[in-house]
């Protein structure tokens, strides 16, 4: 459960959210290893074939 404080305006309208850095920390981890989930299911598709460890190494530094 998240631990969450809401600002407000002079209205008493929610604006924002504050929470807690440790709780915010866990959501961009999810949200990170989500994404690359989401990579990996899209190389999937495509199914492009693969390279080895040198090849990718070189296309990614470009030595």
């Amino acid at each position: 459960m998240l631990n969450l404080n809401y600002l407000s305006n002079s209205t008493g309208e929610q604006i924002a959210v504050v929470i807690p850095i440790d709780e915010f920390k866990k959501i961009e981890e999810f949200i990170d290893q989500f994404e690359d989930i989401q990579e990996y299911q899209k190389a999937k598709k495509e199914n492009l074939g693969t390279v080895s460890f040198d090849e990718a190494f070189y296309e990614i530094e470009g030595k």
